[in-house]
């Protein structure tokens, strides 16, 4: 199965910063379940705010939950 046009931009974006010795960060309304194939682009970074909150109506203005933060952290491949 091939993978989606964001995860193979994302690969190619990751893989241009580490030949110009940078680190690759990203962001941007990620949830999850993307986490997983994110962390397979071998990103340096991935930025979450709405994910780490208790999710009602206020997306990333909700509350910051360790509960939540510790799931997010056990999907970091380990390094």
């Amino acid at each position: 199965m091939s993978q989606p046009p964001a995860i193979k931009d994302i690969t190619h974006f990751v893989k241009e910063c580490h030949k110009h010795k940078k680190e690759a960060w990203i962001a941007g309304s990620i949830k999850k379940d993307e986490l997983p194939d994110l962390w397979a682009t071998d990103v340096d970074v991935i930025c979450v705010r709405g994910a780490a909150c208790v999710q009602k109506d206020n997306g990333r203005f909700g509350e910051v939950q360790a509960k939540i933060v510790a799931e997010l952290v056990k999907t970091m491949p380990l390094r």
